[in-house]
């Protein structure tokens, strides 16, 4: 990535998108060169840690969040705060392009000083965007209204000449063709996405997603100076930003670190196979020399564990990568499969050893992405294409409920709460008699979030049956439904339009888009 700094900076990791910097966020800042980043987002100290309690995962824990909460060991005052505010806003002011922005995140205990201090540091605040969190911890005192928001101001330097950028149209897109709001509710962030680190204040990655995608454009400069566990560089890596991460706690980039260094020989390994025009084959020697090189190969797909489930037109297969329970040529078929042979031999990758510290940073574009939900999509479109229907023409991608009304002139009221709710299909089939919403999943696992699926899924499928010519229909399969399909029998007695993989290999798609 290329040097915005002025003098020599503690880095502790680089890629050609992502820097992240172990230090504190006023000695660094000052080192940066003037005017080189297009957005900021801080999420700085709320200062909460007062030795009180709270509650989390329904037991009660301190607020105490660490030494970086406190700006002494007797608390913070008011001034205090306010003074430690104005200077990182003032700093961070030197650093934003003309036509850049910032927002900042807090709560009450520290919202109203970050809003002063901007407008004195001579920013003009643009909007006061109010997240709504739908699953807020309970008010243990009793004394008060559940505290269940967060405010995210975002600002511009306060110039007739600043131009800030904003995607309005990609905003209207993701809230279903409407003119999105400043209240944005969600859920908090979700355990998934706090693998490493469990940063006590980090936000969700479809908050950061929102502001990434509404206030910059591809290849610019996005910089975070409180990153902690690095939502921020996740979801500007992903959308094709560089990244900038600054913190002064190790403890979050520590671990990130370690889980690599175990599996550091291994990947230097495998990092012979970069560039290769024989691939398989040298893949299969090393395997077969190194089989232990395998371990790598669940991290660099993003996955947690030792095995990773896989089912296609060909089979279904339970991967062991600690321990082969296949021979080398099916993993080579994994490989393939995957595209990790395309990554690896097509240079798309200069270092597996870089690519995994991406991976585990959170700052590689692909590292959070489901993969098997991504994989049973194409597998059903690989289908639906057999089946004889046309994309674009006759079955179309990633469809809101808005657009199929304007195309096909049918009321889907009942399915987005009177247009209240932005709902999207992942495949909608139009034939002669029938418009077919289509919903795609695959589970390796099972938990809340399939139960949370499956009976949100019954509920439409209901609310489907009350609307002349639209039919919902659910292709879900995984070894996560063995332990679930039980517990959730009510949902598929419902449901008459729910099929697996072994049903589309039967010929059900052309049995049911008649």
């Amino acid at each position: 990535m290329e040097n915005l700094f002025t003098k020599k900076v503690p880095l502790y990791y680089e890629t050609e998108e992502s820097q992240l910097i172990l230090g504190d966020s006023f000695k660094i800042l000052t080192k940066m060169e003037p005017e080189s980043v297009d957005m900021i987002f801080a999420d700085p100290p709320y200062f909460l840690s007062n030795d009180g309690i709270t509650c989390q995962g329904g037991k009660m824990v301190s607020v105490n969040k660490g030494s970086w909460d406190k700006l002494s060991e007797s608390g913070t005052s008011v001034e205090e705060k306010h003074k430690f505010n104005r200077k990182w806003i003032r700093l961070c002011k030197k650093v934003l392009k003309p036509n850049g922005t910032i927002w900042i995140s807090g709560t009450l205990h520290n919202i109203y000083s970050i809003g002063m201090a901007l407008e004195q540091e001579g920013f003009k605040i643009i909007n006061n965007i109010t997240w709504q969190k739908t699953n807020p911890p309970p008010n243990l005192a009793c004394r008060c209204f559940t505290h269940s928001t967060e405010t995210i101001l975002w600002a511009k330097k306060n110039d007739k000449k600043s131009r800030h950028f904003f995607d309005y149209q990609k905003m209207k897109e993701m809230n279903g063709g409407k003119q999105m709001k400043d209240v944005w509710t969600g859920a908090l962030t979700k355990p998934s996405e706090k693998t490493e680190g469990k940063h006590p204040t980090q936000k969700p990655e479809y908050l950061l997603e929102k502001i990434v995608l509404a206030s910059t454009e591809e290849g610019q400069v996005i910089l975070d100076p409180f990153c902690g566990s690095g939502t921020t560089g996740v979801e500007a890596v992903r959308f094709g930003r560089k990244f900038i991460g600054i913190d002064v706690s190790e403890e979050y980039f520590a671990k990130v670190v370690r889980n690599v260094d175990e599996i550091k020989v291994e990947l230097n390994i495998l990092n012979s196979l970069i560039g290769s025009k024989n691939i398989e084959e040298e893949f299969e020697k090393i395997v077969t020399k190194y089989p232990e090189t395998l371990q790598c190969v669940p991290l660099l797909l993003a996955v947690r564990g030792n095995e990773i489930y896989a089912q296609d037109e060909e089979g279904a297969f339970q991967y062991n990568f600690k321990k082969m329970n296949y021979s080398v040529e099916q993993y080579k078929v994994f490989m393939r499969k995957t595209g990790l042979f395309d990554m690896i031999a097509n240079h798309l990758v200069n270092n597996l050893v870089d690519y995994a510290l991406g991976i585990e940073t959170g700052l590689d574009s692909n590292g959070r992405k489901n993969r098997g939900g991504h994989q049973m999509e194409d597998l059903v479109e690989k289908y639906i294409a057999a089946a004889g229907f046309e994309k674009a023409v006759n079955y179309f991608k990633e469809m809101y409920l808005r657009d199929i009304e304007e195309k096909w002139n049918i009321d889907l009221s009942a399915l987005s709460n009177q247009g209240k709710a932005a709902k999207r299909f992942d495949f909608v089939i139009k034939t002669d008699k029938m418009i077919y919403g289509i919903e795609t999943n695959f589970y390796g696992g099972g938990g809340s979030k399939l139960n949370e699926t499956a009976r949100s899924y019954k509920m439409l499928s209901q609310e489907a049956d009350t609307i002349e010519g639209f039919t919902f229909v659910w292709f879900t399969d995984g070894i996560g439904w063995k332990s679930a399909r039980g517990n959730l029998r009510e949902t598929f007695d419902v449901m008459d339009t729910i099929y697996s993989i072994d049903d589309m290999e039967n010929g059900v798609m052309k049995d049911l888009f008649r």
